[in-house]
Order: C-alpha cells, then sequence, then structure tokens
C-alpha cells in the first residue's frame, strides 16, 4: 500500500485529473470536427488516466497500479496463485 498524499498532493492531483479531462474532451471534439473517428479512441486513454487521479484525491493516498488497472492484479495471477484458489469458509 502506498503512503497518504498531503492537502498541496491533493491540489495538484486534482488540477491534473481536470487536465487529463480537459484533454479528453478536446480530443474527443477535434475527432467530431475533422474526423475521423479513430482519433476519438486517443481520449480513452486520457480519461482513463484522469480517473487514476481523481481516485488518488478521494483515497487521500496513493495507489498502486493493481489498483488503477482492475485487470492487472487478475492477469499477473497464475493458474497456481492463492488468490485464485476457492475460499474454504464458502463451501
Amino acid at each position: 500500500m502506498r503512503g497518504p498524499v498531503t492537502s498541496i498532493n491533493r491540489v495538484v492531483a486534482t488540477a491534473l485529473a481536470a487536465v487529463w479531462a480537459l484533454f479528453g474532451v478536446a480530443s474527443l471534439l477535434f475527432a467530431f470536427r475533422f474526423g475521423p473517428w479513430l482519433r476519438a479512441l486517443a481520449s480513452l486513454p486520457m480519461f482513463w488516466y484522469a480517473s487514476v487521479w481523481i481516485q488518488v484525491v478521494a483515497k487521500a493516498r496513493q495507489i498502486a497500479w493493481q489498483e488503477a488497472v482492475p485487470l492487472a492484479e487478475s492477469l499477473n495471477r497464475g493458474p497456481g496463485h492463492p488468490a485464485n484458489a476457492e475460499c474454504p469458509a464458502a463451501a
């Protein structure tokens, strides 16, 4: 787990989230105005990165990549990983 962030870090994270979200909107508008729509796909990582910074602000702590990328944890587990085993209490 990562450490907590200070109030100035939260302000910076909020600003970064706003900048990435605005770049995402600008990318969508640019694709809408000038086409082709393939350019609109470039906005998806921008909105995702903005959501990562929003998580930092909301949780008031740094987050690990496993939290930012929901599939990362399941992709890093192999077939023999203990987390893949069924919980004995659920049986």
